[in-house]
């Protein structure tokens, strides 16, 4: 009988991507061309949508050899990951939600990276699309609504839009019933409680 002690694999890191400058390289160009991307250009046929995001694809990664993303990844790589799933989301407006989320992510990357102006500019990226979730998909779960709601005024808040903060976490305290889980009720009122001093001072 085998009595040794079994050793878990190692986790492998993801491929190697080249040096900094090559990623800054690639990372800048996969956002030029999503802040690009008129997404009015797709057409409404599904065959022809995905033959757009495969060209579109195709562009960006073009003269770029494939890169495996499985294993550990560094900060680099996880910002190009979510880039990449971004770039292949253009044209559904039905996952805004979704983008939100990815936005989301990328800007906590870059406050890890300690590029205020990167974190800035995908936590605003965020927000708008957050927004447009709410105002335009139908949720299964009122959790979900309540989740994007908080997640609205948080990012107001990060923001410095405090008023409009306010006004969501409205939302979220007036629906007093069990759709709302008690953490996010807790944070709701912790977070309405700070941003009604800031308005305080500023009167």
């Amino acid at each position: 009988m085998n009595t040794a002690k079994e050793q878990l694999p190692e986790e492998k890191p993801a491929s190697n991507l080249g040096n900094k400058d090559e990623h800054r390289e690639f990372a800048t160009t996969l956002e030029q061309y999503l802040d690009s991307v008129d997404e009015s250009v797709f057409e409404e046929n599904e065959k022809k949508t995905e033959k757009n995001i495969e060209t579109r694809l195709q562009k960006v990664l073009l003269d770029r050899s494939l890169t495996d993303y499985g294993g550990v990844r560094n900060l680099d790589q996880a910002v190009e990951t979510f880039l990449l799933s971004l770039l292949s989301m253009q044209g559904n407006q039905g996952l805004n939600s979704i983008k939100g989320m990815l936005y989301l992510k990328i800007a906590w990357l870059y406050r890890y990276k300690k590029n205020e102006a990167k974190e800035s500019y995908y936590i605003e990226k965020a927000l708008l699309s957050l927004m447009s979730a709410y105002k335009n998909e139908v949720f299964q779960e009122a959790q979900k609504e309540i989740n994007i709601t908080y997640l609205i005024a948080v990012l107001y808040f990060r923001t410095g839009k405090y008023p409009e903060a306010a006004r969501w976490l409205e939302r979220i305290l007036r629906r007093q019933n069990k759709s709302v889980q008690p953490a996010v009720a807790k944070q709701a009122r912790e977070l309405w409680a700070e941003v009604r001093q800031i308005l305080r001072k500023t009167k």
